[in-house]
């Protein structure tokens, strides 16, 4: 599904699906999009994220938040990928900030928190970004440093239903 083809979920208000497929979910609740990756990101994938980004950013000129989850997968980031998510944040798309929780476990998941806490590192803009490994936690504190529209009780919803939201895209879970 493209941003094109917008379907308003009936779980949440203001809720809005704007991509699926087996790997990516991009949901977003007014000024924040809400991301959960089943598996490493591609570099086409990525870039998605950036487009849908962009264009919704031009309906909050103060900016986006991003609520990203990794539900699980092999952290496999390729060069492509590697040099995507570095433009990405000197991009600065997601203005207000963003909460990047890590749910995979093990080896996996400390690799990941690894590659998100250096690209974070090493970016030029100084909005509010942190990793967790726990949604609410993650809700919360978004809440209190990148502020906007949503409370922290409707992002850990958010959250919660997009790992819930596993293989079954929206349209069969009675949310289109």
């Amino acid at each position: 599904m493209s941003a094109a083809s917008v379907r308003r979920p009936s779980i949440g208000a203001g809720w809005e699906v704007l991509h699926e497929d087996p790997t990516l979910r991009i949901w977003a609740i007014r000024d924040v999009l809400g991301v959960v990756w089943f598996d490493a990101p591609k570099f086409e994938q990525l870039q998605e994220l950036n487009r849908i980004g962009k264009v919704r950013s031009r309906a909050y000129p103060e900016g986006l938040g991003l609520f990203q989850l990794v539900v699980r997968g092999t952290p496999r980031f390729t060069d492509e990928v590697r040099a995507e998510v570095e433009r990405m944040a000197r991009e600065n798309v997601f203005a207000r900030g963003g909460a990047h929780t890590i749910l995979v476990d093990g080896l996996a998941g400390s690799a990941a928190r690894a590659f998100l806490s250096t690209v974070l590192l090493v970016r030029r803009h100084r909005a509010p970004a942190r990793v967790f490994s726990e949604i609410g936690e993650a809700a919360k504190w978004f809440v209190r440093e990148v502020g906007g529209q949503c409370q922290a009780g409707e992002l850990e919803r958010l959250g919660r239903a997009l790992v819930d939201s596993g293989d079954r895209p929206a349209a069969r879970q009675g949310l289109g």
